[in-house]
């Protein structure tokens, strides 16, 4: 896939997509100081909706939200989607307790701020407990070169996203 950036132009090749705004660098460094205390985040669903996510708890979720398509929790179990409700809730909760970046989120915002979260599933959810984010829009934060493998940098890239004011997340769909 070819990289362009293009500035004050809207384009799509899908009926849905999420953007990124970023600052400018002399925008780096201004933080909201928010700080999570016992917080329990849940997975969100970042889809067709009309909506710009601003705040750090709504970047935040949409990172947790995004972990699941660079970790693939389901990759090894060619049965996954096929186990009854409680198997796949044990499942998700095994992998929030053993994924590196679940770990490095926690850390990060430990480090940061102080903060302290509790990543879980939602158990009212009947079919979609990992959330989701629409397929086009699934990997924005690696397009935007955000995610990285490396721990030191996906720490600072992320404390830049969740955190800065003026990195604002927008989702929208080709229906209106």
């Amino acid at each position: 896939m070819k990289k362009q950036i293009r500035n004050n132009v809207f384009e799509t090749n899908s009926s849905s997509s999420h953007s990124l705004s970023i600052p400018f660098k002399e925008d780096l460094g201004k933080y909201d100081d928010r700080v999570f205390n016992n917080e329990i985040v849940y997975f969100g669903e970042f889809g067709w909706e009309e909506e710009t996510f601003y705040t750090p708890y709504e970047k935040l979720q949409y990172l947790i939200t995004a972990v699941q398509y660079f970790d693939k929790p389901w990759q090894s179990d060619e049965n996954y989607w096929d186990h009854p409700q409680e198997v796949l809730a044990e499942k998700y909760n095994q992998w929030i307790n053993s994924s590196k970046y679940f770990k490095w989120i926690k850390e990060m915002l430990f480090d940061f701020n102080g903060s302290t979260i509790d990543i879980q599933i939602d158990e009212y959810e009947k079919w979609n407990t990992l959330g989701y984010i629409d397929h086009q829009s699934s990997y924005l934060l690696e397009e935007e070169n955000i995610w990285s493998e490396d721990e030191d940098t996906f720490k600072r890239n992320m404390i830049e996203f969740i955190f800065n004011p003026e990195y604002v997340l927008h989702a929208d769909n080709d229906n209106h």
